[in-house]
């Protein structure tokens, strides 16, 4: 498709601008936590569809916003699983993730699910979330609900400096309880975290040095086209515990060279990479949307470097 040994592979579809948390980094202050954005099934399918034919796409990650408030996520579930693409995750909070709505899920053709999780505390919940704190227990029924349905599912956490990074040992010990990897991510320069990212971020090498004062660490490479680094840690302080861990590093490892992410924002604007902040429409002819997929091929970046764009409008 380029001339570069690059393609697109991995679609992030984002179905809402809505969210029902704030976060601190996504979400400028003051600011309103809902667009009431909307989209139907029926056109989301087709631009999955048309993207499909010419790119061949190995996995579709259902985003936000807040995907779950997507009303009708099940039905779109199994329209985008009728195209026989490998994989279909969802990208979510958790707030309204139950033991129905899994089922339901799966039973549509869900693979996997990540799940946002930046706190051990109720305190620290509410305070990066601009929610009540005690959300924090239903997204911790959430991950248990997806752990009871079985369906492979990974943590995330995003570590901000003097809010959360004295509790990565504490959400680490959670994941590993529950046979889970949990990810963390250095912030990205990114929307409203631009003028706060340099006061709030936290680099991989720092969140490592946290985990070695209780866990022996072995870092694996990294996958191709992957996003995160996976190690494994076996407790050092006389206890059992074993498992492993990921790092997502964009700005202090950055994978870009191999990225093979394609972003859909819910009004129809295709994202090659996050370091544009402005987007492309979708074109509604053939021949335009392949000229658009490769001149978005072609000037994906080599690092990232920042972008006015909020994760809110284009999705994990």
């Amino acid at each position: 498709m380029s001339s570069v040994d690059r393609s697109f592979r991995s679609l992030r579809l984002s179905l809402t601008e809505d969210c029902n948390m704030a976060c601190v980094y996504c979400v400028a202050e003051g600011a309103g936590r809902f667009v009431r954005s909307s989209v139907s099934v029926e056109t989301l399918i087709d631009r999955v569809r048309r993207l499909h034919q010419r790119l061949q796409l190995a996995e579709v990650r259902l985003t936000g916003g807040e995907p779950l408030l997507f009303s009708a996520l099940p039905e779109l579930v199994a329209g985008l699983q009728e195209m026989q693409i490998p994989r279909l995750s969802l990208t979510s909070n958790g707030l309204l993730l139950t033991d129905k709505k899994v089922a339901e899920l799966k039973s549509a053709g869900l693979t996997d699910i990540n799940l946002s999780l930046d706190a051990a505390s109720t305190t620290t919940f509410a305070r990066i979330g601009a929610v009540n704190g005690a959300g924090l227990g239903r997204v911790r029924k959430a991950v248990d609900a997806a752990l009871k349905a079985d369906i492979p599912t990974k943590l995330n956490c995003t570590v901000l400096r003097s809010y959360n990074d004295h509790e990565i040992v504490d959400l680490l010990d959670f994941a590993l309880e529950r046979g889970l990897a949990i990810r963390f991510l250095e912030l990205m320069k990114m929307g409203p975290s631009i003028e706060t990212h340099d006061r709030w971020f936290v680099p991989v090498a720092e969140m490592i040095e946290q985990i070695k004062q209780r866990y022996d660490v072995t870092r694996f490479d990294r996958g191709q086209s992957a996003t995160a680094r996976y190690y494994e840690v076996r407790s050092k302080v006389g206890d059992d515990r074993k498992g492993r861990f990921g790092t997502i590093a964009n700005h202090s490892e950055p994978f870009c060279s191999d990225c093979d992410r394609l972003r859909l924002s819910a009004d129809g604007n295709l994202f090659g990479c996050l370091s544009h902040a402005i987007g492309t429409p979708m074109p509604a002819d053939d021949v335009e949307l392949q000229s658009v997929l490769v001149s978005l091929l072609n000037t994906k970046k080599s690092a990232f470097t920042g972008s006015a764009l909020s994760m809110k409008y284009i999705g994990g």
